[in-house]
């Protein structure tokens, strides 16, 4: 505990305030206390960076969702729709609003896996999974982001740990918590129930682990299923349409076809979400595990991890033979695999100091990386790839801004976008906050396919129609009576054209078009 001054001889304030400032003080004399004020300051720092830039699509389109509270959507459960709400009934309909759970979703994956990592090996380890965590770029930045990833990777880490005081106890009420967490991870990414088979492997391998098979285990696969009734009473009105959809997400509804390049595409990627050198040296881990880790004193630590790191990216791997998987549905696996990226560097580092030299080398690079990519996400550099990959999230506000103008201008009562992205986005950035409709089409495509659209309601009124591409929808000029161009809009960042969108003006809707 800090000292408190207590001398009497001392000025009444000036004592207050010494108080104040020893009972706040940073305390960093253990790696424990590093550990929190480190989440502390980065917390921080992202609750005003989530300010800095704007919604990407997805934030958009999960806002209206939460607008639209239900116990199912198209493509995922309702986690992410319930998350956002919560964030909005506190914040508002705001940037803010909509990120504030994804903050505190990253400290509390921060802090879960600290505590992970601790229990499976000492505090200097956790600290330093922590520092290192921050060194993936993308996982850095993508932190703010209200997807439905902070939420997939916050309840797998929490059932991980978990998980790890459960195989140790004689009672059911921990498997079954934890089956709640898995549960809970499922409604917001399907992905979560890939731990149910990471935990299987891990009691699988130990003799004295495999007798949870004979009911315990159960008990926990039972609970996380139950909690996806509400997914499953929603796809049973609505034609099992998730399942559907994630058929045809892995690309399973047409033959299978063995491509090299695709698999290289999706390995690829790894290595560049995780940085080049934090993916060489977790492909080392896992190598150095295999051949010599299983026979140490934690061979139960490591086999632990490597169960919760390697199914989902083999799977992915596998399935990127027949169409590349997107680089993010690994990611849960990054948190175990960082831990045993720095559970097997540590000792190396110990005992060499080329390897020190060279573990600190790829770790401040790594940082530098992460922080050019902030500044990069603040600021076009100039550098086309980077600024491609982050103008996803800018210029959203000038695009719903010059939209408005133009309906106001044209006296448009409703607006039309081409891609569910761009509809959500204008919603979201529009002064009025309108519903902005795709084009009506008898295919369900996604969450709007189960909304009101323009059909009913809108006889003999005029539209806007806002789209990036050169084809125009043959249907959708069959619905009104008069379809014109009327502007090729620049959408502007720091006074930059960053994309063009055609806008039509859309006459009467409602009557045949005019020969």
């Amino acid at each position: 505990m800090p000292d408190i001054p207590t001398s009497s001889t001392e000025d009444p304030k000036v004592a207050g305030w010494k108080t104040f400032l020893n009972l706040v003080r940073p305390r960093i004399d253990s790696y424990a206390h590093a550990a929190a004020w480190l989440l502390v300051v980065i917390t921080l720092f992202r609750f005003w960076y989530a300010t800095q830039i704007e919604l990407v699509g997805d934030e958009a389109y999960y806002w209206l969702w939460s607008k639209n509270l239900d116990i199912g959507y198209y493509s995922k459960g309702p986690g992410i729709a319930w998350t956002i709400a919560l964030g909005r009934s506190l914040w508002g309909d705001t940037e803010f609003g909509i990120r504030f759970c994804a903050v505190l979703l990253s400290a509390g994956t921060g802090l879960l896996t600290f505590l992970l990592a601790r229990r499976l090996f000492q505090e200097r380890v956790a600290f330093w999974v922590l520092v290192t965590l921050l060194g993936i770029p993308l996982y850095a930045v993508g932190s703010i982001l209200m997807t439905i990833d902070p939420l997939s990777v916050f309840f797998w880490t929490a059932s991980a740990l978990l998980f790890w005081r459960a195989k140790d106890s004689p009672n059911n009420g921990p498997w079954a918590a934890t089956g709640l967490l898995i549960g809970l991870g499922m409604l917001c990414k399907y992905t979560n129930v890939a731990e149910l088979i990471c935990f299987a492997l891990f009691c699988g391998l130990f003799p004295e682990l495999r007798s949870h098979f004979r009911r315990r285990f159960w008990i926990m696969t039972g609970v996380a299923l139950l909690c996806l009734a509400p997914v499953l009473i929603w796809n049973a009105r609505h034609d099992w349409i998730t399942f559907q959809h994630l058929w045809q997400r892995g690309e399973l509804n047409r033959p299978w076809r063995f491509s090299p390049s695709e698999c290289f595409q999706f390995l690829a990627s790894q290595f560049l979400v995780l940085g080049p050198f934090l993916a060489a040296g977790l492909v080392a881990a896992v190598v150095w595990t295999f051949r010599r880790g299983l026979v140490t004193a934690h061979r139960k630590e490591l086999a632990f991890l490597l169960c919760l790191t390697l199914p989902l990216i083999l799977f992915y791997t596998f399935l990127s033979f027949n169409d590349a998987a997107e680089a993010n549905w690994t990611a849960p696996s990054w948190i175990s695999g960082i831990i045993l990226l720095v559970a097997v560097a540590q000792p190396w580092m110990d005992r060499s100091a080329a390897a020190r030299r060279t573990g600190q080398a790829v770790l401040a690079v790594s940082l530098l990386v992460t922080v050019l990519f902030h500044a990069a996400s603040l600021s076009r550099t100039g550098f086309g790839p980077l600024d491609s990959l982050f103008d996803r999230a800018r210029g959203s506000a000038d695009l719903a801004r010059q939209v408005a103008a133009l309906q106001q201008q044209h006296g448009a009562t409703f607006l039309i976008a081409n891609k569910y992205p761009t509809a959500s986005l204008i919603s979201f950035y529009h002064p009025s906050h309108p519903m902005v409709y795709l084009p009506n089409d008898p295919k369900r495509r996604n969450q709007f396919s189960y909304w009101p659209d323009y059909t009913d309601g809108y006889a003999m009124e005029t539209a806007l129609f806002v789209t990036d591409s050169r084809e125009f929808p043959e249907g959708l000029s069959r619905s009104f009576s008069a379809v014109e161009l009327i502007k090729n809009l620049d959408v502007l960042h720091s006074g930059q054209s960053i994309r063009n969108f055609r806008i039509y003006l859309l006459k009467e809707y409602g009557l045949p078009a005019h020969p």
